[in-house]
C-alpha cells in the first residue's frame, strides 16, 4: 500500500493541493503501524488511529459556498417574517442597516468541530452503524441550519433593537452562546438514541497473550517504508529545484480592433496573486463602456506559488469585497466555453468578473482539470506554467449590462495562447511546446 499512496502524494504535491498532501501522510502512517502491529492489534486501535486524520486543516474552499448559503437562508428567513430586505450576493440591507455574511460567518469552524466531534460521540455511545451514521449526518446537517438561524437572529436583534445590540463585537458572543446552546442539543439528541447496555455470560471474555512483534520485522518495516516514501519526495525535491525562465516582456496587452481601444489610464483594481511571476493590468473602452483585463502568469507551480490557491483573490477587502461566486458560459476565440464568475462590491459601484485558466497549454475553467494538467506536466513533462485570465466591467443594479459589455469583448478579443506561449518559451523565441494542444483545441479554449 505504501507504493499507491506515495504515488499520489506526488499527484498531490505536483497538483499543489497540501490537503491531499496532508492526508496521504496520515494514510502512509497508517500502513506503517498496520504492518509493524499487524492487524489484530491494529483493529484494536482502529478508531484512534483513524481518528488522526482530523489533524489535517481543511475546509477552506467551502468558506465561499457556506457565505452564500448563509446568506440565502437569512433573506429567506426575513422575507418569511415580513421584513423588507434587498440582497447583494453576501451583502443584506433592511430599512435601518446593511450586514455583510464575513468569511469568519460561514460557520466553517463550527461545523469541523462539530463533525469531528460527531464522529467521537458516535463512536463512545452507539454499537450499531446505523445510530452511528445517523448521529454523524446530524452533526453535519445541523451546523449548517444552526449557523443560518445565528445570522438571521443577529440581523432579527439588530432591526429590532434599532442597531444598539448584535452589531458590534457582541454578536460574537452570542455566536458561542449560540453554538454551545447548539452542542448540548446535539448531546441530548444523541442521547435518547443511545442503546442498552450488552451482557455478556460470565466467563465469555478469554484473554489471549499478543503475539510478540520481532525486531526484524520492525527493522524491514522501516527500511522500506524510508525507502518507498522518500524516493517520491526526492524526485518531487529534484523537480521543485529546476527553475524554468520567463520573458515577462512578452507579457502585452492583446491588441483590440475597434470601437474597442486600449485606455492610457488604468483603474486601481489590484487583483491579488501575490505569488506571479508576471503580471498584466489593462483596460479597454468602447464609448464610455470599460471593460478590465487582468493576467496572472506563473513559470512553474509549487506550494507556495500556484495559479489555483485560497490565497489568490479578485477582492482585495479594502476597495472591493466579494459578493458572491457562480458559473457563465459565454462565446470565446469564436467557441463556447464556460467560464468561472465572481460579483465584487465597492464604495462607489459594483463589478462583475469573468475568468478562468491556462495549464499546459490549453484554457479550462475547471479548477480539478486545472490541478491534474499540472500534475500531469510535471510528472510527464510538458509546459509547467500557467496563468489567469480575468475580465471585468462594472454596472449599477443589474450584472446582466455588465454581462453583455463582457460577451461583446470576448468576442472580439484576439487569442491569447500564442502570447502566453512566448511568455513561457523564451528560449525558443516563442516556439510552440511539444504537448501544445492542436489550433482547434487551442481555439475552443478561449484565448
Amino acid at each position: 500500500l505504501l507504493v499507491p499512496l506515495s504515488r499520489l502524494w506526488l499527484l498531490g504535491h505536483f497538483a499543489g493541493v497540501m490537503e491531499i498532501q496532508q492526508l496521504l501522510i496520515i494514510a502512509l502512517i497508517q500502513v506503517a503501524l498496520l504492518s509493524v502491529l499487524g492487524w489484530p492489534i491494529y483493529r484494536l486501535l482502529l478508531f484512534p488511529l483513524l481518528y488522526l486524520f482530523f489533524l489535517v486543516p481543511t475546509g477552506e474552499f467551502l468558506v465561499p459556498s457556506m457565505q452564500d448559503f448563509t446568506a440565502s437562508f437569512v433573506v429567506h428567513g426575513l422575507q418569511i417574517i415580513g421584513i423588507p430586505v434587498y440582497s447583494n450576493g453576501v451583502f443584506i440591507t433592511i430599512p435601518n442597516g446593511s450586514f455583510e455574511v464575513a468569511e469568519a460567518c460561514a460557520g466553517l469552524r463550527f461545523l469541523i468541530a462539530s463533525i469531528a466531534f460527531g464522529f467521537l460521540y458516535a463512536y463512545v455511545v452507539y454499537r450499531s452503524w446505523g445510530r452511528r451514521l445517523l448521529f454523524i449526518g446530524l452533526s453535519l446537517v445541523v451546523p449548517l441550519i444552526a449557523n443560518g438561524f445565528r445570522a438571521l437572529g443577529i440581523v432579527l436583534l439588530a432591526y429590532y433593537s434599532n442597531n444598539r445590540i448584535a452589531v458590534g463585537f457582541d454578536h460574537i458572543i452570542y455566536g458561542w452562546i449560540f453554538f454551545s446552546m447548539v452542542t448540548l442539543t446535539l448531546i441530548w439528541l444523541g442521547f435518547f438514541m443511545r442503546e442498552g447496555p450488552i451482557s455478556v455470560p460470565p466467563g465469555t471474555l478469554v484473554s489471549q497473550p499478543p503475539r510478540p512483534v520481532s525486531g526484524w520485522r520492525i527493522a524491514m518495516v522501516t527500511a522500506l517504508a524510508l525507502v518507498l516514501v522518500g524516493a517520491p519526495r526526492a524526485f518531487a525535491a529534484w523537480r521543485d529545484g529546476t527553475k524554468p525562465a520567463i520573458d515577462a516582456k512578452a507579457l502585452v496587452a492583446p491588441p483590440m480592433s475597434p470601437p474597442w481601444s486600449l485606455m492610457t489610464t488604468i483603474d486601481p483594481w489590484r487583483p491579488v496573486f501575490a505569488t506571479a511571476n508576471a503580471t498584466l493590468r489593462r483596460d479597454y473602452d468602447d464609448a464610455g463602456s470599460r471593460v478590465y483585463l487582468y493576467i496572472a502568469f506563473y513559470a512553474k507551480q509549487k506550494y507556495q506559488a500556484k495559479v489555483i490557491s485560497s490565497a489568490n483573490r479578485f477582492d482585495d477587502d479594502k476597495l472591493w469585497t466579494r459578493s458572491d461566486s457562480g458559473g457563465t458560459t459565454a462565446e470565446v476565440a469564436g467557441r463556447p466555453m464556460r467560464l468561472l464568475t465572481e460579483r465584487l462590491r465597492g464604495s462607489r459601484n459594483k463589478r462583475l468578473i469573468w475568468y478562468w485558466y491556462w495549464v499546459d497549454g490549453d484554457f479550462t475553467a475547471n479548477r480539478l482539470m486545472a490541478k491534474l494538467l499540472e500534475a500531469k506536466t510535471e510528472i510527464l513533462g510538458g509546459d509547467r506554467s500557467a496563468a489567469v485570465i480575468a475580465v471585468a466591467a462594472d454596472y449599477d443594479d443589474d450584472p446582466a449590462e455588465a454581462a453583455h459589455r463582457l460577451k461583446t469583448f470576448l468576442a472580439v478579443m484576439p487569442s491569447l495562447g500564442p502570447m502566453l506561449e512566448r511568455v513561457a518559451q523564451p528560449a525558443s523565441g516563442g516556439a510552440t511546446p511539444r504537448n501544445a494542444p492542436s489550433p482547434a483545441r487551442r481555439a475552443a479554449g478561449g484565448g
